[in-house]
């Protein structure tokens, strides 16, 4: 039976973890909602694949109204937004949409907490599978203003950023940071694009998705040179 956990904070997460005691424990957030059949989806993925250490599903767009949350959406979730590959990936969802075997997961966490990006990571560098399905799909439904997409980037990139200066992984990707906006820019780009829906959406976007990439970039900066501060309750 899995266990859903909900919340952003990645120390909520070194704390809930380790407490689970199903065999597969999922992952989603308070401002998503799953598909009737989630649950069903999950246990079926995991029969299928059961040596996958993780499997992680679709992430569809729950906040519509704006450009603004278009463009949030794009820059996280795009990437997972349908269609997906199924079977072997790897790159799969994040903390809106993902699954773990609780005997692939560390019996302790970092202090600085469970961030799935940098989970999946260390995954994949001790040869575990990880798996992408279509048939778990999850809705993010996150629709700011765009002062709060603006402050939600910068203190997850600032947050992101600490978590892996304490994980020893800072130096390099300090001096890339200034990079990071067109880089990103043209992977949100060309995903989006492959995807072939809502192409629109994602054009009218483009300037504030830079924008944003630009806040986030500057949290990151701010992350590896002097740590988290408060942003890791800003991270929305």
């Amino acid at each position: 039976r899995p266990v859903q956990i909900a919340g952003a904070d990645g120390s909520l997460r070194a704390l809930a973890l380790p407490r689970c005691r199903g065999d597969i424990i999922a992952l989603t957030e308070d401002h998503a909602w799953v598909e009737e059949d989630w649950c069903r989806a999950i246990l079926d993925a995991h029969a299928q694949y059961p040596d996958a250490a993780a499997i992680g599903g679709v992430v569809e767009n729950g906040a519509t109204d704006s450009i603004g949350d278009w463009a949030g959406f794009f820059i996280v979730n795009g990437k997972f937004m349908r269609p997906i590959h199924n079977g072997a990936s790897e790159e799969i969802s994040l903390q809106s949409n993902v699954s773990y075997k609780r005997r692939a997961l560390p019996e302790s966490f970092p202090e600085f907490g469970v961030v799935p990006s940098i989970l999946h990571h260390q995954l994949r560098e001790r040869g575990a599978m990880l798996v992408a399905t279509d048939r778990m799909v999850v809705y993010h439904a996150q629709a700011l203003t765009l002062g709060g997409h603006c402050a939600a980037h910068f203190h997850n990139g600032r947050s992101t950023a600490a978590f892996r200066r304490a994980a020893g992984r800072s130096t390099l990707r300090l001096l890339g940071c200034p990079f990071l906006p067109p880089i990103r820019l043209w992977r949100t780009l060309k995903v989006g694009l492959a995807k072939r829906r809502h192409t629109r959406e994602l054009l009218m976007g483009l300037p504030v998705i830079m924008w944003l990439l630009c806040c986030h970039s500057a949290g990151e900066l701010l992350g590896y040179a002097v740590g988290p501060g408060n942003s890791a309750q800003g991270v929305q």
